[in-house]
């Protein structure tokens, strides 16, 4: 158990969850599969989510008093991850573009959660923190893999990513109902502490319906039907864990373990069915 907490709570994990995505992307879209994208992928993600903790531990701290003993295992997963960034870039060169993107997408992000940075006025659009997340997870992790397809088949491309963007808003609603009494003490704003409980569930449940019809609809014309399966699949586990958080409190492994599973889970699925 130890072992798990240590990729869970310094973001191995969730980096694991991208990376698989990334490799997702590629078998939906009948892409030669590029490893060095999802290194890439796996690489951003960590350094991204190590940064952002440490500000959030630094930005909560209201005695701040944290050393940088504190932060060690952060420090190093974030220089090992520039060395990462830095080596795969240099061999994907072509994907400097798309990564800045994908940072600007992380900061804005940051920009709308962190008191270091936000504005009080922000809490007013709260809502834009749960979709601006979804926005870069499914940018990085759709468009970054298949950019070469963004003149050559913009609406395979775009019905993918489309699908992945809301897959992971409920991901993201989840763990924002989940965080609503933490986010009102600090301040920040989302889709939890700016709608009531019976819209969220309307919310879920509209998300839910309409990526199932959607991914039926383009199993006939963008991707291979068993992958279809695979992502409605997907989307009906993603569901099943919002409303088990309703039934009673869920603990720590349960979000960050089988909630966040869920991605690792569906492009696994994604590659049995292709063998």
């Amino acid at each position: 158990m130890r072992f798990l907490h240590f990729i869970i709570s310094h973001s191995i994990f969730v980096s694991l969850c991208a990376a698989a995505l990334c490799y997702q992307t590629f078998e939906l879209l009948h892409l030669n599969v590029d490893f060095d994208v999802c290194k890439l992928i796996f690489f951003s993600t960590l350094g991204s989510y190590n940064l952002y903790w440490m500000l959030c531990r630094y930005s909560f701290n209201k005695k701040n008093n944290i050393s940088i003993s504190d932060c060690f295992l952060n420090l190093f997963l974030i220089f090992l991850s520039g060395v990462g960034i830095f080596y795969f870039l240099f061999l994907k060169s072509i994907l400097i573009l798309y990564v800045l993107i994908s940072a600007l997408l992380t900061v804005s992000y940051c920009f709308l959660v962190l008191p270091i940075f936000s504005k009080q006025k922000f809490n007013n659009y709260g809502y834009l923190k749960t979709i601006l997340l979804a926005v870069t997870w499914s940018f990085a992790t759709v468009v970054i893999p298949a950019h070469s397809l963004i003149l050559i088949n913009p609406l395979a491309l775009f019905f993918v990513w489309l699908s992945r963007f809301l897959f992971v808003l409920m991901l993201s609603i989840i763990f924002d109902s989940r965080d609503v009494s933490i986010d009102k003490m600090h301040g920040i704003s989302s889709i939890a502490t700016f709608v009531s409980k019976s819209s969220i569930h309307a919310m879920v449940t509209i998300i839910c319906i309409f990526d199932i019809i959607m991914l039926q609809f383009i199993s006939r014309y963008f991707i291979d039907p068993k992958q279809s399966i695979v992502l409605i699949l997907s989307v009906l586990l993603s569901i099943s864990c919002y409303f088990l958080t309703l039934k009673k409190e869920r603990g720590y492994y349960f979000y960050y373990f089988v909630v966040d599973g869920l991605m690792l889970f569906s492009a696994f699925a994604s590659y049995l069915v292709s063998i």
